[in-house]
């Protein structure tokens, strides 16, 4: 719960940081970029955070696909846009009320909790955006129940596991 509190207060100053063009212009698509400043600014920021430690540790042959992965991990969230307070609340449920929250999934905020890897999975999907690397869809789907992760053939699967553990660190940091 203390890192969920440290998170809490970082969450809280990424509202008022936007990250560089440059950086998203390097590893997006014009199409992309716009996609990506649909999420809220705290959301952005903390993509941009975890797309950098990705950035740092990926192999130079996989590094723009991961690091595309990473600045659209979270991009589900822009189909119900939660604040802080809002993620605070289902953060706190969760903890209270443990698997019992899906009983509240037609809130907004518990939905968007909940689904956001999924629905991710889904706008991403539609718009084509890892057509080189299908595995990554998957990861982005279930970056938080990777114990879900959907069949794979065996190199995909080794790579998902890969990415969706070099994700986990950055993103459980930020």
């Amino acid at each position: 719960m203390k890192h969920r509190i440290l998170q809490f207060f970082r969450q809280g100053s990424y509202h008022f940081q936007k990250p560089p063009e440059a950086f998203l212009n390097a590893y997006l698509k014009p199409e992309e970029v716009k996609l990506f400043h649909r999420l809220r600014r705290s959301e952005a920021y903390h993509a941009y955070l975890v797309a950098l430690g990705v950035a740092k540790e990926a192999e130079s042959s996989a590094k723009a696909e991961l690091v595309k992965m990473a600045l659209f991990h979270d991009i589900g969230k822009i189909q119900y846009r939660i604040g802080l307070g809002g993620k605070s609340a289902a953060v706190v449920l969760k903890k209270l009320l443990g698997e019992h929250l899906q009983r509240m999934e037609r809130f907004p905020f518990v939905a968007s909790y909940l689904y956001h890897g999924e629905i991710g999975e889904r706008i991403l999907r539609d718009r084509g955006i890892f057509e080189e690397a299908p595995y990554l869809y998957a990861v982005v789907g279930y970056h938080h129940k990777p114990q879900n992760l959907p069949a794979l053939n065996e190199e995909e699967r080794k790579k998902a596991q890969a990415a969706l553990a070099l994700l986990k660190r950055h993103d459980d940091r930020y």
